[in-house]
């Protein structure tokens, strides 16, 4: 589990200029400002059109406008997180970095559908022990993005005791086997958080799912 981010932000700069006179064919004068004009109108349109595509084909190819409009809400949540783990392929050891260095509504599909899963299915000493846990650092915020402000108040709760188990649950994890996964669940005090997570009465499905047509949207424009 990861506790704090490892990797640093690149920073570059907006305030560099050219230091040299541009090229003869490219000053202005009345002899080819019309045709820089129309070369300009060629990139603008070329921009529209890549614009227009980035959500079909650089990003997700089952996601274009027309797609998207047709799905169902499970469908698009199903189709957004399959995109995102597709990035991630066999290299599950750069998991983290490659979903993080993803468009944001890619890392929160992914990232809230991962948790809602692991914990319905095994509760929180499920997602701490498995690799989907290394983003829970991340959970908190991505459920506050969708307005699930409950979970997102649950998980950060969750966060800190999985921080305050680690010294009973290390001889576990270090044995790595399914017995003892078994038997962690004896000594993790993740327990009662499960029975309220259940308990919850946010449609985390329907939020995730309209922040999805959101950011969707607001990509193929």
């Amino acid at each position: 589990m990861r506790t704090k981010r490892q990797e640093g932000d690149l920073e570059v700069s907006r305030d560099w200029h050219p230091q040299v006179a541009p090229p003869q064919y490219l000053r202005t004068n009345k002899s080819n400002l019309f045709m820089i004009k129309k070369l300009i109108a060629c990139f603008w349109l070329l921009g529209a059109v890549l614009s227009t595509e980035v959500m079909g084909q650089t990003i997700c190819p089952d996601l274009t406008k027309s797609k998207v409009a047709n799905l169902k809400d499970e469908d698009l949540e199903l189709a957004t997180f399959e995109c995102a783990a597709k990035k991630i392929g066999k290299d599950y050891q750069h998991a983290y970095q490659i979903i993080t260095a993803q468009p944001r509504f890619l890392q929160i599909a992914y990232i809230t559908w991962q948790l809602e899963a692991e914990v319905n299915n095994g509760g929180f000493n499920q997602y701490f022990w498995n690799s989907s846990g290394e983003f829970a650092d991340l959970a908190p915020d991505a459920f506050k993005e969708i307005g699930a402000m409950d979970h997102a108040a649950l998980v950060s709760r969750a966060v800190k005791v999985a921080i305050s188990d680690l010294p009973k649950m290390r001889k576990y994890r270090q044995e790595g086997t399914l017995d003892a996964f078994s038997a962690s669940y004896k000594e993790t005090s993740l327990g009662p958080l499960d029975h309220e997570f259940y308990k919850l009465t946010e449609n985390v499905s329907k939020l995730r799912s309209s922040y999805l047509r959101k950011q969707l949207a607001a990509l193929s424009k």
